[in-house]
């Protein structure tokens, strides 16, 4: 399966392939030990035997009896619950990544009637410094960290119109995946009423620890990476591209102009009020383009810094009635000190 343009994913699939391969290795190995160990067995006086383990600097001596008997069943099946837990969490790690992907293509989807309890010293200080967007989003992703699967599809679909059941699978196959994991690490793999109700256990088995098979592992596998390429998938088709920089020169240049430099950050209320600025046509008052009064500018998204100079007393009357206007947001400004020349004087 191929990985998409989003980092999340393309690193969900390093995180599974190593997975797959520490399981496919260790479970050969087990196997391995197993095939040496009954060899050992058989020979006479082996019983007493033991093997020397290298643990990295140390070796450990373990009984042969024991080492072969745990080989059999115990190390692949402790293998099993282990890796199993690590898979729901690559699988959740991966959900909450690509939301922070997808926040770095588009904040559209962040316009909702949510609520955020915040005192107005705080709303301040994050208006002022731009960050109101990133506390909405890190609410998201805490609310994501936190949520079970429920939550979690939830907020896919209601977010982004994105479902998380690949084609072919069924809620049911994904929730059992996430209850075995819930069930080892809270119960150490003993079933409650709850689950052995929900996935009908007979009273026998709902006696005993329950069990991750091979079968467990390949099926978390496939259905993860189907999940994954999904939404990964979808993401991409309704938020295409990730907002870039771009980075323009005007008609002023640093080392010529005579006037006062300075630095200018401000940032747009919408995209369309961006293209002004992009294409450098905005009308100064008095006369003139934005262009004539740029040395350089970048963009990113609705973001503009650029590096100013020129009759700046009528650029700020400009951008005080974009203000005005609600075009942009407040405006920053720091004025550039420029060293003087140093001549030779031979």
């Amino acid at each position: 399966m191929k990985s998409t343009n989003f980092d999340s994913h393309k690193k969900f699939r390093k995180e599974i392939t190593r997975t797959l391969a520490l399981f496919e290795a260790s479970t050969h190995s087990f196997n391995t030990l197993l095939s040496e160990g009954k060899k050992r067995l058989r020979k006479t006086g082996a019983k007493s035997g033991s093997a020397a383990l290298e643990v990295g600097n140390n070796i450990v001596k373990v009984p042969w009896s024991k080492l072969t008997y745990h080989a059999r069943d115990l190390y692949p099946r402790e293998l099993r619950f282990v890796l199993l837990t690590r898979l729901v969490t690559i699988y959740e790690v991966f959900l909450v990544n690509i939301v922070q992907d997808v926040s770095r293509r588009s904040k559209v989807w962040l316009i909702d009637d949510g609520r955020m309890d915040i005192s107005h010293e705080k709303l301040l200080i994050d208006l002022w410094n731009d960050d109101i967007e990133n506390k909405i989003i890190e609410k998201h992703l805490r609310s994501l960290t936190n949520g079970g699967l429920a939550d979690k599809r939830k907020f896919f679909q209601k977010k982004f119109g994105v479902e998380l059941i690949p084609p072919n699978k069924s809620l049911h196959d994904l929730e059992k995946i996430h209850d075995l994991r819930n069930l080892f690490v809270h119960r150490g793999g003993a079933p409650d009423h709850l689950f052995a109700n929900k996935y009908s256990l007979t009273k026998k088995q709902a006696k005993h620890r329950q069990h991750v098979s091979i079968e467990d592992i390949y099926d978390a596998i496939s259905l993860f990476e189907g999940s994954a390429w999904q939404v990964a998938t979808d993401l991409e088709n309704k938020f295409p591209g990730e907002i870039k920089a771009s980075y323009t020169f005007g008609d002023q240049s640093f080392e010529d102009c005579s006037g006062e430099i300075c630095l200018i950050e401000f940032s747009c209320k919408k995209q369309m009020n961006v293209a002004p600025y992009q294409d450098m046509t905005l009308p100064i008052i008095g006369g003139g383009t934005w262009k004539n009064h740029i040395i350089w500018q970048g963009i990113e998204g609705k973001n503009i810094t650029a590096l100013v100079s020129g009759t700046l007393t009528k650029l700020f009357k400009t951008l005080d009635d974009q203000i005005m206007d609600d075009h942009i947001h407040k405006l920053r400004s720091t004025k550039i000190n420029r060293s003087p020349k140093i001549t030779s004087t031979g």
